[in-house]
Order: C-alpha cells, then structure tokens, then sequence
C-alpha cells in the first residue's frame, strides 16, 4: 500500500505541475520526439517507469472487462505523459524482459492512440478529454486533465480559455502573465469568449496593462463573430483618444494582432 501511495502522489504532483501552465509547452507528451532537457537518450537507469511496471501487473491480473478496461486507461495514461523516445525504450524493455505478446500489442495500440490525437488545433485531444472527463474513477480524471494540457498545447481556443480563466487570478505573477498569453492564443483562434475576456482586462487594467486601443481592437473582432456588444463599443469608443483610435483601426484594417504587452 506504501508503494502505491507513492506512485499516486507522484502522479498527483506531477498533474499539478503541468496543470499550473496556462500555455504548457515546456513538459513532455507523445507529441514530442525527445523529452526535454534530453539529449535524444534515456538513462538506463530511469527505466522502466513505475507506471510502466504497474500497468504490466494490471495486464497479468486482468479478468474481466472492468479490469481491461482499467488497464487501457492506465496505458493511455503512461503513453500520453512521456515523449516517444520513452515509448521506444519501453517498448524495447518488454521485449528483453520477455513481457506478455498480448500486453506489448496493447501497448503499441495505446501509442497509436496517443500519436492520433497529436493533430493540430487539438479537436481530437479535447474530444477525449471531454470522454475521460464524464467517466468518474480517478485514472480517467487523470487523464482527462492531461488531455486538455495536450490539447492547449495543440492551441485549442477552448482548452486554452479554459485554462486561462482558472489561473487570472492566481498569487503568481508569471502563472498570471501565462494565462493572458493564452487568452491571446485563444481570442486570436476566434473565440468570442476569449475575446471579450480580454478586452475586459485590458479596457479596466486587470491582470494586463490599461490599454483601451487593445480593449477596442478585441471588441471588434468579438463583434464580427457575433457578440452583442453595441453598449460596451459604445462606451469604450466615447473614451478613446484620437491616437488609440487610429492604432486600433491600423491592427483591424491590416489583419494585424496586437499581441500582449
């Protein structure tokens, strides 16, 4: 029971980790060729993963379709929080070490799994995190949050707000700047949302600078989405100094996005 408890408050403290990241980009997926930091090789000794070894011992003790089921969710856990390079050396492992045919087929297909969801935009990413998000064992809650990272990361608008909105208000600065980075990724993909969440922080100087061009200039492309914000233009438009005006009018006529400051 000890071991098991360390592996869960690793992974816990890991998912906490990246989940601190509005726009993550600096941890490791299936996504990536090489982890981080890595030359292109893994240590021998950082193989294999307890994960990895835990998923084996679901495998050999699998008896009915609920525990299969647990595995695959384990496996699809593994595969999507270590780059492909791991995945080799794994993979390599369970054949020196003469691992069940069975349990490195299912392996190989998790890995499958997890490259497919590596398409730009991040649709693909967020669609299973919304599947994992609805089922309630805490595995599946794992990885759902991992694939909305995964998804951010692929600049998903979604994913991205999502994450951005969580963290505006956090004590530290950086998780703060990071989220209004998002917002921007997100608000320039066209989210309306997006959109006006940022206007609103610079239009009042919360978490960003007070920048009333930048407020307009969201507004507007908010506007030609579809949003009702006659009344908020309005206002903000009888406030405006010829000079931001103009700025936000040069952004808008030139496709030009004015990214934060």
């Amino acid at each position: 029971m000890r071991r098991l408890w360390t592996i869960w408050a690793g992974r816990l403290l890991a998912v906490a980790g990246l989940l601190l990241l509005a726009a993550p980009a600096a941890h490791a997926t299936i996504c990536d060729e090489k982890t981080p930091g890595l030359d292109g090789a893994v240590d021998d000794e950082l193989l294999p993963r307890t994960d990895f070894i835990e998923a084996y011992r679901l495998y050999q003790n699998a008896r009915d379709a609920a525990a299969r089921d647990a595995l695959q969710t384990e496996l699809r856990y593994f595969v999507e929080f270590h780059a492909q390079i791991i995945h080799r050396r794994h993979l390599e492992y369970a054949w020196v070490q003469a691992f069940d045919p069975g349990f490195i087929a299912l392996y190989e297909d998790a890995i499958a799994w997890g490259r497919a969801l590596c398409e730009p935009g991040g649709e693909k990413a967020y669609a299973e995190h919304l599947a994992y998000l609805a089922r309630s064992d805490e595995t599946s809650q794992q990885l759902a949050r991992l694939l909305k990272v995964l998804a951010a990361i692929l600049k998903h608008p979604q994913s991205l707000y999502d994450i951005a909105i969580r963290d505006l208000d956090d004590d530290r600065g950086w998780v703060r700047r990071a989220a209004v980075g998002s917002l921007h990724s997100a608000a320039d993909g066209d989210h309306v949302p997006a959109q006006l969440e940022i206007a609103a922080l610079y239009e009042h100087g919360h978490v960003a600078p007070l920048d009333r061009a930048r407020a307009y200039y969201w507004l507007i492309r908010a506007q030609r989405n579809g949003a009702d914000v006659d009344d908020r233009l309005a206002n903000l438009a009888a406030n405006l100094l010829p000079d931001e005006r103009t700025e936000a009018e040069a952004w808008l006529s030139a496709g030009k996005t004015p990214w934060s400051r």
